[in-house]
């Protein structure tokens, strides 16, 4: 994701595209999911548990899910596989908010109950995030293995 998101989401008012790193991992697999990016409008507000398109100070564009609102309205985001949080995010670095996302021919919008299950969950239990991570991919491996596949 790069500069042109940013005026696709003004054109357009939405950006699909592949998801490109690992941050947001088990959730979104890199350069293998689609998701949908909504531009934040005055009257669509974030709330926590939304995963946001925003802009660092160096202008990396990232996708974090929102972990925590401070009450000076400043947001605290991460990416799901990881354990490092980011404070003190502004409003204004926000570009937009994913509404829903492709794993192959599946269809999952955020709105969907097992989604906002998952992401309540999976920030709950933040604390255990990396050995959850790495029983993840355990079975996956081993999925895999099982299915004659490397």
């Amino acid at each position: 994701m790069n500069n042109s998101v940013e005026s696709i989401l003004d054109k357009q008012g939405f950006y699909a595209g592949n998801v490109n790193g690992i941050s947001m991992y088990p959730l979104l697999r890199n350069q293998t999911d689609v998701v949908l990016i909504r531009k934040i409008t005055p009257e669509k507000h974030v709330k926590k548990y939304d995963v946001i398109l925003y802009r660092r100070p160096n202008n990396q564009l990232v996708l974090h899910r929102i972990v925590r609102i401070q009450q000076d309205g400043r947001f605290t985001l991460c990416g799901d596989g990881e354990i490092i949080k980011e404070n003190n995010v502004e409003s204004e670095q926000i570009l937009g908010i994913m509404t829903e996302f492709y794993r192959g021919e599946k269809h999952w919008g955020c709105e969907n109950i097992l989604y906002k299950f998952y992401s309540r969950y999976w920030c709950f239990t933040s604390c255990i995030r990396t050995p959850q991570i790495a029983v993840i991919r355990l079975c996956r491996r081993i999925g895999r293995l099982l299915h004659g596949k490397r």
